[in-house]
């Protein structure tokens, strides 16, 4: 299992519900190593090649959340404007303004329907950027394209400067 990366067409193909949860633990715990192993706090399935609506979100801190087949039932009127990124597009970071709190239904790992859970702040924008993931929404697509331009071109920067740092030649999309 490895994370799939800007431009690769599955990425932007919605995710099947999830029927048979017989899988999804040990999926889980693999997904939670790879986020983990790459700074993230939150990976959709299709992320990592799997054709399934479930993501998992979280920190080693706070503890971590599998989240299948989510409905989001309400979006507060309050959104927020912070700077995004995602383990498919490696430092890449852009403004994006999504609602401050939410208020959905999902399974979690044990096959168990949780209804009416709220999430506000940072919960919240995980929740709604990974489920963006599911419907094969990423978020790169929730910017203008001059403001996709310039954050590629400050990620190249990024790339060019920390190759110098490490005495390395590569180069950024």
């Amino acid at each position: 299992m490895e994370i799939l990366k800007d431009g690769d067409p599955f990425l932007q193909s919605p995710t099947k519900l999830v029927e048979d949860f017989s899988t999804i633990k040990d999926e889980s715990y693999k997904m939670v190593q790879i986020m983990i192993e790459n700074k993230g706090i939150g990976l959709a399935a299709n992320q990592v090649g799997l054709d399934k609506s479930f993501f998992v979100m979280g920190s080693e801190e706070e503890g971590f959340l599998t989240i299948a087949n989510p409905i989001i039932k309400e979006i507060s009127e309050e959104t927020v404007s912070i700077e995004e990124g995602c383990l498919s597009f490696p430092n890449l970071y852009v403004n994006i303004t999504r609602p401050k709190e939410i208020v959905t239904r999902f399974i979690d790992m044990d096959g168990k329907e949780q209804d009416n859970i709220r999430f506000e702040g940072m919960a919240a924008r995980v929740f709604l950027h990974e489920y963006d993931h599911l419907q094969g929404i990423t978020f790169d697509s929730r910017v203008s394209p001059m403001r996709l331009r310039m954050a590629k071109k400050k990620r190249s920067k990024l790339v060019k400067k920390m190759n110098r740092k490490n005495g390395t030649k590569s180069r950024s999309k």
